[in-house]
């Protein structure tokens, strides 16, 4: 049940960081997506590297999800308004998209949001398609 709440309030602080995101001007926007796919597509690439040597990727996973989410309390505790600063949207978002692919989290919320943060950066992003080359690797 304590995991389930977490797992609720990780996605809400995510759905948070999108739509405030979305709010931004589009400069901003497109550094915040850039960000997300930067984390998510680096991630893929290790996780590439990682299966064609034989380890396990779901340990690898839930060690990168548990070091964004590091990341984010830390930006948290350092951050000075009471809004999400950029880098903890982008972390958000990240970890959200990693999460559903990774399938560590299974609900139709989690890989709906991945899916509404993935199409956000899309639309914004004239680059995209170079990222989501990496993505499908």
């Amino acid at each position: 049940l304590a995991e389930k709440r977490q797992a609720k309030a990780k996605a809400a602080q995510a759905r948070e960081a999108l739509n405030e995101a979305r709010a931004l001007p589009l400069t901003m926007q497109q550094d915040i997506a850039r960000h997300v796919m930067r984390e998510c597509t680096d991630t893929m690439g290790l996780m590439a590297t990682a299966a064609k040597a034989g380890r396990e990727q779901n340990a690898f996973y839930t060690l990168h999800i548990t070091e964004l989410q590091q990341r984010i309390d830390h930006a948290t505790l350092l951050a000075d308004s009471d809004g999400m600063d950029r880098r903890i949207m982008a972390l958000s978002m990240a970890r959200s998209i990693l999460q559903a692919s990774s399938g560590a989290e299974t609900s139709e919320a989690y890989e709906e949001l991945a899916a509404d943060i993935l199409q956000w950066a899309q639309t914004i992003l004239p680059d995209f398609s170079r990222y989501q080359a990496k993505l499908l690797h």
